[in-house]
């Protein structure tokens, strides 16, 4: 899917020929997402950008998996436009994963497109608990970092050992 129109085929581009050199602002950098079983919060700080930010251009798409764990972006992905850094995505499939790119756009255009993010919603309360509550997991990330994963419920349980508030 060409998302950002025609290909550029002009073969004088260079390095200094980059988005940030044509007033375009950068890639936005995805830092935090929570998910439930069918819904999911996705936050990202705003990117280097010399003029303000107008909105925020969103792509969500499921991911196969086939059989041989291979994954590839379903067809039919969602393009959202939004004026925040956060976005709310409900109904989704639970125990599904999904690939998110978003990007700025500011009066001198479309900047880069973020690297691609994966999350998963969560499987269904009650598979595999009696009565859980609602489960939700966040993860924050900060660049070049390893990921921060809490877990939020409402009682305690225990999975092999392990002792869980929820």
């Amino acid at each position: 899917i060409d998302l950002d129109g025609a290909l550029d085929t002009n073969a004088s581009c260079s390095k200094l020929d980059s988005s940030l050199t044509k007033g375009l602002p950068g890639p936005p950098f995805i830092c935090k997402h929570t998910v439930d079983d069918i819904s999911a919060q996705v936050s990202w700080m705003a990117p280097f950008s010399r003029q303000p930010v107008s909105f925020y251009q969103l792509v969500v798409q499921e991911v196969d998996v086939n059989s041989t764990d291979t994954a590839t972006e379903k067809l039919n992905p969602w393009l959202l436009q939004i004026a925040s850094t956060s976005v709310e995505l409900r109904n989704l499939t639970p125990n599904v994963e999904y690939l998110v790119r978003v990007r700025a756009v500011t009066t001198a255009g479309a900047g880069e497109w973020c690297k691609p993010y994966k999350f998963a919603t969560l499987v269904p309360a009650g598979e595999g608990f009696s009565d859980p509550g609602h489960v939700t997991v966040t993860v924050c990330r900060k660049k070049d970092a390893h990921r921060k994963i809490c877990l939020e419920m409402e009682n305690l349980f225990s999975i092999d050992g392990l002792l869980f508030k929820y």
